[in-house]
């Protein structure tokens, strides 16, 4: 299994060797949005210093099953707090305190600062301060975590930025249409790992039934798809979240497509005014939900009563 680098991620990693040649730091922060790939990135940088040589198909199967002896990845255990606890920071200390097979580089990722417990901070802390050989740590920041200064001033940095829709077309599976791919891809908002995420939740498939009860209930008054989609998507809370995405973005396009009347993937007749009342309505309830604990399935019913005034 090859790991595959989006176009811009191949520019870091060129900066990061360039970089690493002049001055093999030992702890780098890879900071970004979340899922634009950078736990990919460390592992294909990791798969090339375990080598040091061009990296094949059995490296990076070692790596992405955690069973290469020189490479250790962290991230939060499976419990209510999503955290990584000082008792991970000291299983990285007994990984480091054995002597790599090979003799050559040992690689830690550590996934991520943002879960990071205050103990597990300055356990990590302490083993930065005093860095064994031949070991490089890959610490990873998703945008909003505020790591300590101290530890922040002991790594060098490289800055991820969501990739472009064209860097995201490989990723897409074959056979789809010029709708399918604009859709995903606009959802995915430039992360791989979010469009990966779509992809397993059939999203498009979940798309095609949301326009199919919209369909039904504003040209022939019928209820039934709804109903059916409000029992499907409420009663499963990342299919209500990934419907609720999908809602927002059909309006806001839909405004977007009337206002510039340039028809794409809006069809329904109605009025510029009627469907900016419609928007913010909708996008109304869809803050409540996130504020407060409203039953699924009527949230989605709620939002198609609203919908049904588009024949209006």
């Amino acid at each position: 299994m090859t790991m595959n680098l989006i176009t811009a991620h191949k520019d870091l990693k060129q900066t990061f060797f360039q970089d690493f040649k002049e001055r093999p730091h030992h702890a780098w922060i890879l900071k970004g949005p979340q899922g634009v790939g950078k736990v990919d990135f460390a592992k294909h940088i990791a798969a090339q210093l375990l080598t040091e040589i061009t990296p094949d198909d059995h490296i990076y199967t070692k790596i992405e099953n955690q069973n290469h002896p020189n490479f250790l990845y962290i991230s939060p255990e499976a419990s209510p707090t999503q955290a990584i606890s000082i008792e991970q920071i000291r299983g990285v200390f007994q990984f480091l305190q054995q002597t790599a097979p090979d003799g050559g580089w040992r690689i830690v990722i550590l996934d991520s600062l943002n879960t990071l417990t205050p103990n597990g901070a300055n356990g990590l802390l302490k083993i930065l301060e005093s860095p064994p050989p031949h070991t490089v740590f890959f610490l990873i920041q998703h945008n909003g975590a505020s790591p300590l200064p101290t530890l922040v001033s002991r790594c060098a940095k490289l800055s991820f930025a969501a990739p472009s829709s064209t860097d995201l077309l490989p990723f897409l599976p074959e056979g789809l249409s010029l709708q399918e791919q604009t859709i995903l891809l606009a959802l995915a908002h430039g992360c791989p790992a979010h469009l990966q995420d779509l992809l397993d939740q059939e999203a498009l498939s979940l798309y095609g039934s949301f326009q199919q009860a919209v369909r039904s209930l504003v040209e022939q008054d019928h209820y039934a798809p709804a109903h059916t989609l409000a029992q499907t998507v409420g009663r499963d809370a990342s299919k209500l979240t990934l419907f609720l995405s999908l809602v927002e973005w059909w309006l806001q396009n839909a405004v977007k497509e009337v206002a510039l009347q340039q028809r794409c993937f809006f069809t329904i007749q109605c009025s510029l005014a009627s469907l900016l009342d419609i928007h913010q309505t909708i996008s109304k309830i869809i803050k409540w939900k996130k504020n407060l604990d409203i039953d699924g399935r009527q949230l989605v019913l709620t939002l198609f009563f609203e919908l049904k005034n588009l024949r209006a």
